[in-house]
């Protein structure tokens, strides 16, 4: 009879450890995303090389199995911008403007550290890739998804910016699960 108690006890034990330790999921909501899939960004006073760099962070989440599309447009009420902080811990920001009653952002400005751009380079990192990488993560944050301390994702703070550069299978099940998905 003990036994008996010990082995079921110890089957549900490791039932319970398979069924949470099976797939998590790499991204979190973030309630003050843009409220369009819709972005367009108009960049103020960045150099070429960083331009380039953010047409390619839109049109690697453009390639991406979602629902979202992102250009370039001088025009538009999005804005990124290059500024400099002396702490190269910080690679970027999301900051969303005019919030709707849900909490949405109807406007947002995306600010790119150059100096701690400029720091990656020196530790050997590539140039565009760094950049691609922050302005990809940034862009994550317009299309809802929140920061993350772990995983091999573009939305992992901690993640290798010259090898993740654009959206991982993560990051766009978020978007697609968080975002858009029933347009």
């Amino acid at each position: 009879m003990l036994q008996k108690k010990t082995s079921l006890i110890l089957t549900a034990i490791i039932s319970l450890v398979l069924l949470f330790s099976s797939s998590v999921y790499a991204y979190v909501p973030l309630k003050t995303g843009y409220l369009s899939p819709s972005i367009r960004f108009a960049p103020q006073g960045l150099p070429s090389q960083y331009e380039s760099a953010l047409i390619s962070a839109a049109a690697s989440w453009n390639a991406a199995s979602t629902k979202v599309y992102i250009s370039r447009d001088a025009n538009a009420d999005n804005t990124v911008i290059m500024g400099n902080l002396s702490d190269t811990q910080i690679f970027g920001s999301y900051t969303p403007q005019f919030l709707d009653r849900h909490g949405q952002a109807s406007q947002f400005q995306i600010w790119i550290n150059q100096t701690a751009v400029v720091n990656q380079t020196t530790l050997g990192k590539d140039f565009w890739n760094v950049a691609q990488s922050i302005f990809a993560h940034e862009l994550g944050h317009a299309l809802h998804i929140g920061d993350l301390r772990s995983g091999d994702v573009l939305m992992n703070q901690l993640r290798d910016r010259n090898k993740i550069v654009k959206p991982q299978p993560d990051d766009i099940n978020g978007v697609n699960a968080y975002v858009y998905p029933k347009q």
